[in-house]
């Protein structure tokens, strides 16, 4: 927590120092489209050509892989974030000045900043695809520690150790996963979907797609919605 602290204390110096500053991270937080690129590029290797089948098919197997463990490594972020003690965001800190960002606070008030589910995420699929191009890997590893995990410490969204241990996770997810046995059943499963019905599982592949573009923004709202009505309907009987 000294950590935590020292860190934010440092970042907030810089507070109101240069507007253009605050505004390009706070438009970084506010635009699901700056944090949902990191999909751009994980198609754009996916869909490069290889000298041969067999490295197209190592490939996009351990890209499909990486996703369902950058997937899995939310899951766990958000047991974690559950199971563990509730941690609150720098944002309701006396200790801190951040209501300069004019974020929403009811967005954070309920849920616990340890660890970030948003660097587990981002960071997994970043290792996914460093896992099989190492110089647009680098690249997006680099786009998200400044526009997923230092946007949010900068904002006050999260401590620093949230999305240390946050993107510490969606990397050793996506790193477990890479195993041979797990890779392989991952893969085969994928091209026996593939090959039974490539129509629904390049829809699924766009749902997905545009779910972790809007950091399952929508799917969250329909989710509750629907889970209100049926509870408004179990009450009413």
């Amino acid at each position: 927590m000294v950590l935590d602290q020292a860190v934010l204390r440092f970042l907030s110096e810089f507070h109101g120092r240069w507007h253009f500053f605050d505004s390009v991270f706070l438009f970084s937080h506010n635009a699901d489209l700056i944090k949902g690129a990191v999909m751009c590029f994980y198609w754009w290797v996916f869909f490069s050509a290889e000298d041969s089948q067999q490295r197209l098919d190592e490939k996009r197997s351990k890209l499909v892989t990486g996703l369902v463990a950058s997937l899995f490594a939310v899951l766990i972020a958000r047991l974690m974030a559950d199971l563990l003690p509730f941690r609150d965001r720098p944002l309701f800190s006396p200790d801190f000045q951040l209501s300069w960002a004019r974020l929403e606070d009811k967005n954070y008030q309920a849920w616990s900043a340890f660890p970030s589910d948003h660097a587990a995420m981002f960071m997994g699929i970043a290792v996914s695809i460093l896992s099989v191009s190492r110089k647009i890997g680098w690249l997006v590893v680099a786009y998200v520690a400044i526009f997923v995990c230092f946007c949010r410490v900068y904002l006050g969204i999260h401590w620093f150790t949230d999305v240390v241990v946050g993107s510490l996770l969606g990397a050793a997810c996506v790193l477990a996963a890479h195993t041979r046995v797990i890779q392989d059943r991952v893969w085969f499963l994928a091209m026996k979907w593939w090959n039974a019905s490539p129509g629904s599982m390049a829809a699924f592949a766009t749902f997905l797609t545009a779910s972790i573009w809007t950091i399952f923004g929508d799917v969250l709202g329909i989710a509750h919605a629907v889970w209100a009505v049926i509870t408004h309907a179990h009450g009413a009987t």
